[in-house]
């Protein structure tokens, strides 16, 4: 569509008014609007196309008209875009989850695989025993806050610090436990 300028303008490089001047337009130019997007038209201006801010063009009811039908359809594509990337989101996120479910899966396989099923759905459940071994330890109950280790002439004693339990290993096994209930 065509326009006509009111005024003296500047088409610019960008919608930014400090941006780069591409040429320079007088009062009573037409240019062809191609576009408008937050208070700018995109200006077709014979070799030129720039930005223009929406006070430099004669408001007729047919460049009103010209607008809001841009405006409908810029909002039209950012809604589908929206809708796009919404699913787009989703699939991927399904397909983390999927990822993760599979990751836990083969870890809770390993286990049982490792364990058997009666040790290992213990291990899996957070339980813990006298004659576990640190490793079955960490399984069930994640890594201690700290490891506090004697070392002497019997051997290596370590007591495992949780938030409210120590767990106490000789040479790898849990000997003895205490927590506060």
């Amino acid at each position: 569509m065509r326009a006509t300028l009111r005024m003296n303008g500047k088409l610019r490089k960008s919608s930014n008014p400090l941006s780069q001047v591409i040429s320079h337009l007088n009062k009573s130019d037409t240019v062809k609007l191609t576009d408008f997007q937050e208070g700018y038209w995109v200006i077709n201006n014979g070799q030129y196309f720039g930005y223009l801010h929406e006070l430099y063009i004669s408001d007729t009811e047919e460049v009103q008209i010209f607008k809001e039908e841009i405006e409908r359809k810029n909002e039209e594509f950012r809604i589908k875009k929206e809708k796009e990337d919404e699913e787009k989101k989703m699939i991927e996120n399904n397909k983390q989850t999927a990822i993760q479910k599979q990751k836990q899966n083969e870890y809770r396989q390993g286990i049982l695989n490792k364990y058997g099923n009666v040790t290992g759905q213990k291990l899996l459940d957070g339980y813990y025993w006298i004659g576990m071994t640190s490793e079955m330890a960490k399984i069930s109950l994640g890594a201690p806050r700290s490891i506090n280790r004697t070392v002497g002439s019997w051997g290596v004693h370590e007591q495992w610090v949780y938030y409210s339990m120590y767990l106490y290993f000789e040479k790898g096994i849990l000997t003895s436990y205490q927590d506060s209930r």
